[in-house]
């Protein structure tokens, strides 16, 4: 019997938030989409050592926080190659964790991501022009086909790797689509190739994320830069994963359910040891064995973070930023078969993460299964937990582990991750930053209870703390706005 939608969306996402949409921007009373236009030309044309204090002005004078988050990722649409995905373009991909930052800040304070993400696209928008100059190219008009075949041609074309043809497939696409056929259309392409880390999928997620708040009105940018994208990145062994995936996908339908699995330190230690198909296949059987998808989920979203505290970096928050998306993927197309494809995908997508960052740094012996143990509670005053991130220290995983106890209280998390979003506006000053906060916060909330102090409490390998220097634009943007 297939499960019915509730459980079905309870099973994959952890049983406490499915992967709401993000609130959409209210109409502005007096503004028009004329006004967001010129915001994007003002952002392209300033000059980057005068564009804070600049910003600042027209924020004094009554700029509002909406168009001016419309224009930045538009602005970074257009003026900047997604080409690798990430690097350079990361002003493009973070933009929808910035927001979901933006929504818990106190009003004063909701500009502050905006500061930082203005001399972030400046700074990227330099890296273009030295590497040469690009605007996204108007699409050909003549070779858009109709409505009717647009989807057929966009995955015929996709498959093949034209450019040409799924360019102008998707821009057909999207201007005849529903928001729901256009997230269904994009999504497993996102998924098909593991290059650049897996950016593809954090490029479909956050982009998608983005469309949400600033209205689908702009999917057609973001459409295509997707795909230029995506046709970039590697057509070899990078994609097996994705086959077996879409195998996987067809196999009989398990039963969703909620409830914690006890059985997920052995699952992490199976996982250790797999390559790319027995990951895969690890999970395939967890969902056989227990009826549900949950415990595969856990597994990820626990072993994304212990492989940042075995290789603490910015490379290896790329493991939990893309099961982040993926997941989140999963649930907005919303289709049992789907679910099957992204979950499959992301255990093949683990071991792969796990060599790439090994050969990036030095790997320490940790296991995360050590933070789930209760006996951790009895060791740690709840206090601390908040306390340390005032200053973390060198050894982070000493610091997860003294302090998790002390997160399994809620009261406690919400005050940990309110000051860990404070020292983030305050300090953070590059795209990571914002986007392993945002995941982070989001696979703590979907994992219940039972996996939040955990998750949150190795969080610690790459999150701010007070030690750290503030981010000057932003630290003059405040003392300003405050006179």
């Amino acid at each position: 019997m297939h499960p019915t939608r509730r459980e079905f969306l309870g099973g994959i996402a952890g049983g406490v938030v499915a992967g709401t949409l993000m609130r959409r921007l209210p109409l502005l009373p007096g503004r028009t989409p004329e006004s967001v236009e010129e915001l994007v030309t003002w952002i392209a044309d300033v000059k980057h050592e005068k564009a804070n204090a600049e910003l600042v002005d027209r924020l004094k004078k009554g700029l509002a926080v909406e168009p001016l988050f419309a224009a930045l990722y538009l602005a970074g649409l257009r003026h900047v190659e997604p080409r690798p995905l990430g690097f350079k373009y990361h002003c493009v991909l973070q933009m929808a964790s910035l927001w979901s930052v933006m929504q818990t800040l106190p009003p004063p304070e909701h500009v502050l991501p905006l500061v930082y993400a203005l001399d972030d696209f400046k700074r990227s928008q330099a890296e273009q022009v030295a590497a040469g100059g690009w605007r996204l190219p108007a699409p050909d008009e003549k070779a858009l086909p109709a409505a009717g075949k647009a989807r057929a041609e966009f995955d015929a074309a996709m498959e093949a790797w034209d450019l040409a043809k799924a360019d102008a497939a998707v821009t057909s696409l999207v201007r005849s689509a529903k928001r729901e056929e256009v997230i269904a259309a994009l999504a497993p392409w996102s998924l098909r190739s593991f290059g650049n880390a897996g950016h593809g999928a954090i490029c479909a997620a956050n982009g998608i994320r983005t469309l949400d708040v600033i209205g689908w009105g702009h999917a057609e940018p973001f459409a295509r830069a997707l795909v230029h994208g995506l046709l970039e990145l590697e057509r070899s062994a990078d994609t097996a994963a994705f086959a077996r995936a879409k195998e996987r996908a067809r196999a009989a339908p398990g039963k969703a359910r909620g409830g914690f699995d006890a059985s997920l330190p052995a699952a992490l230690a199976a996982l250790r040891k797999s390559d790319s198909a027995q990951a895969q296949q690890l999970f395939a059987d967890l969902e056989r064995e227990t009826g549900t998808m949950r415990a595969g989920w856990l597994t990820a979203c626990a072993y994304a973070l212990e492989l940042l505290a075995r290789t603490p970096g910015l490379f290896a928050v790329h493991a939990a930023t893309g099961v982040e998306s993926i997941q989140w993927l999963a649930t907005a197309v919303g289709e049992l078969e789907f679910a099957r494809l992204a979950q499959s995908l992301a255990a093949g997508w683990l071991p792969l993460w796990r060599e790439a960052f090994v050969r990036g740094g030095t790997t320490r012996d940790v296991d995360v299964a050590l933070l789930l143990a209760p006996a951790n509670d009895a060791t740690v005053e709840v206090r601390g937990a908040v306390r340390a991130l005032e200053g973390l220290g060198p050894d982070r995983w000493a610091t997860a582990r003294s302090i998790v106890g002390g997160l399994r209280a809620g009261n406690v998390r919400g005050i940990f991750v309110a000051r860990a979003r404070e020292l983030l506006v305050a300090k953070g000053d590059e795209a990571h930053d914002w986007k392993f906060f945002a995941a982070l916060e989001q696979l703590a909330t979907r994992c219940g209870d039972e996996m939040a102090g955990p998750l949150l409490a190795c969080g610690v390998h790459y999150l701010r703390d007070a030690a750290d220097a503030d981010f000057a634009p932003v630290a003059a943007a405040r003392a300003a706005l405050a006179k």
